[in-house]
């Protein structure tokens, strides 16, 4: 597999057939802002003015860093000009990949309960309850699959089967697609090998 690299400037793929950034829910966004807030609070005894002028601080910095660190998930093109999958940092070329499957809410819980793999790349955000696994055909690549959060899991499926990604091949070396998947549960960053990350 291509070494995948971080996307430089100008190589995100703006003709993307499908993207999607995934920002925090509302909730999220103010709950950040009730954190900022009680942590103004703190400061009460020295000064109201300050805890008012430091909580929001806080509440907006906390708000900002949620809504800027959302990635972006796309299938477009890549630095060849072929179809890739990004997946925020992550970028992997959609002829590389196989089978993907759109995850409702229950489907994504059990992907990542027992017997899933933690070799799985995953780009999930607390606030996304949908995904997409997909398999990963590179017989080199030790990373067995992706599973990628979306709240249009059927979109990026079919996105990824429009771009090239293949049915599951006989001795495409992985033998059990059934727990290829992650075992942790995405809040934070993205993981995965160094194989698949930039």
């Amino acid at each position: 597999m291509p070494e995948p690299t971080a996307p430089a400037r100008g190589t995100d793929p703006v003709a993307a057939t499908f993207r999607e950034r995934l920002r925090p829910s509302a909730a999220y966004l103010v709950g950040a802002v009730c954190v900022g807030f009680m942590l103004g609070l703190t400061l009460w005894l020295f000064s109201p003015v300050l805890t008012l002028v430091v909580g929001a601080v806080a509440a907006v910095v906390l708000a900002v860093v949620l809504w800027a660190a959302s990635p972006v998930v796309a299938v477009g093109p890549g630095p060849d000009g072929a179809p890739w999958l990004w997946a925020g940092r992550a970028r992997i070329p959609v002829a590389l990949l196989a089978a993907p499957r759109a995850l409702d809410a229950a489907a994504l819980r059990a992907e990542l309960g027992p017997g899933s793999d933690a070799r799985t790349f995953a780009c999930l955000r607390p606030w996304v309850r949908a995904a997409v696994h997909v398999r990963v055909v590179d017989p080199e690549d030790p990373t067995p699959g992706w599973l990628v959060g979306s709240r249009r899991p059927a979109e990026l499926e079919a996105a990824l089967l429009a771009a090239g990604a293949r049915p599951v091949q006989q001795g495409d070396g992985r033998e059990n697609p059934d727990h290829e998947n992650s075992d942790e549960h995405g809040a934070g960053p993205e993981r995965g090998t160094a194989a698949t990350r930039g």
